[in-house]
């Protein structure tokens, strides 16, 4: 058989890729304009998925060697774009939840490994593009690289943005799957100190999903973290954890603090634009009570503390670990019964300036995760154009709050941006 073998870390990815919700990755991008050829974007999107090589492949097993990329067929390409109609009201509820809808439904192992869906019928005009790759193909960095392939030629390039896990970290991202039982020492020294308190928030998750989003002003964000010498991704574990917070205290519970697993990149800067998976983790422990000021800076001198950990944590230690839980069948229950985290969070930095598609302005960039284990609440941020955006996977079956969870968010996330100074009159 020829093609090329696929990579170990992505190889990880593909044979854990065994529980009620499926390994991938997705975007939602909301062009504007009441004038936008739905067929046109469909054309668009075929030319340029069939100008990437490995979105024209798929992975084919023989014997027992890893599983090899090979060629899908002339058709390949076409057969992975469709259209839909945004269920009425085409609001953005409804939206969400065709997105998610797109990115729970399993791709097909025996063709190309990702689906783009293009939706028309939305409130007020306008068309949007659900993006889904399955977790082989790339973490949430290579995802990035695919879309800056993606937009029209006179958009900003999508930087190789990412997650900002520890300060000086390189720029990356990742999508939240970082359930990883660290290898080496200095891994285990992290994993004993932050060992995640027990709370009603980690339960097995099932295959339903939900997403909802909220949105701040980046600027304001920045300028609330300088304030304590924090960065977004700073304030981000602080909003995230008090939200979840919030929602354990309705349920009876307190703790003094939650453990978030922040995926970080481990990628070559000279890899940043490739696909493959390239993303390690860091666990953070965010006290709950205090104030939003004195919260921030706590996390603040945890993170800088952490700087370099996460890099050691990353998948490719635990690799071995992984094909023994699966070749056994244990990998599953692994998972569902981890005491590291509570949280799992990735913050990815997108385009600082609009981009276009099929010449249409992109009005929102939306990114859309699944959580997995028994960590049923799963957070991604993406800033674009100076707005950050946090949406937020919840398995419904686990945590039905999710109305009362969407307004803790917005409540953490008005109390850390209120630190903000107020702007020159």
């Amino acid at each position: 058989m020829t093609g090329e073998r696929v990579g170990a870390g992505d190889l990880v990815e593909w044979l854990t890729d065994v529980g009620p919700a499926p390994k991938q990755v997705g975007a939602l991008l909301v062009l504007g304009g009441s004038d936008i050829d739905v067929m046109d974007v469909e054309r668009v999107l075929v030319e340029r998925f069939g100008k990437l090589r490995r979105f024209g492949q798929r992975l084919e097993q023989s014997g027992r060697g890893r599983p090899r990329w090979v060629d899908a067929g002339a058709q390949s390409v076409a057969g992975q774009v469709s259209r839909l109609t945004c269920p009425a009201p085409g609001d953005q509820e409804a939206l969400l939840a065709v997105a998610t809808a797109a990115l729970t439904r399993p791709l097909d192992r025996s063709g190309p490994l990702w689906r783009a869906e293009v939706v028309d019928g939305l409130a007020g005009g306008g068309v949007a593009v659900v993006l889904v790759l399955h977790h082989v193909l790339a973490d949430g960095l290579g995802g990035l690289a695919v879309l800056s392939r993606l937009v029209d030629d006179s958009s900003e390039p999508v930087p190789a943005g990412g997650v900002v896990g520890a300060p000086g970290a390189p720029r990356g991202s990742g999508a939240p799957r970082p359930v990883v039982l660290p290898a080496d020492a200095s891994a285990v020294r992290v994993r004993r100190r932050v060992g995640a308190p027990r709370t009603s928030l980690n339960v097995p998750t099932g295959p339903r999903r939900v997403t909802v989003v909220v949105e701040a002003d980046l600027a304001t964000t920045k300028a609330a973290g300088r304030t304590r010498g924090a960065t977004v991704n700073d304030v981000l574990l602080v909003v995230v954890a008090g939200a979840a917070g919030r929602l354990l205290r309705a349920r009876g519970e307190d703790v003094d603090a939650l453990v978030v697993s922040v995926a970080v990149a481990t990628r070559a800067p000279d890899a940043a634009h490739g696909l493959g998976n390239h993303v390690g983790v860091m666990p953070v422990r965010v006290p709950l009570h205090g104030s939003a000021g004195d919260r921030l800076a706590a996390v603040t001198r945890q993170t800088r503390r952490h700087k370099g950990h996460a890099r050691r944590t990353s998948t490719a230690l635990v690799r071995p670990l992984f094909r023994l839980a699966v070749a056994t069948g244990t990998y599953q229950r692994v998972i569902e019964n981890q005491r590291l985290v509570n949280i799992f969070l990735t913050n990815m930095i997108g385009p600082t300036s609009p981009i276009t598609f099929a010449g249409a302005s992109v009005e929102r960039l939306v990114p859309i995760v699944v959580g997995a284990g028994n960590v049923p609440t799963a957070f991604a941020a993406l800033s674009y154009a100076g707005t950050l955006t946090v949406s937020v996977d919840v398995d419904p079956d686990a945590v039905p709050e999710v109305e009362a969870l969407t307004a803790a968010l917005n409540d953490e996330l008005q109390e850390v941006l209120a630190l903000a100074p107020p702007e020159p009159s």
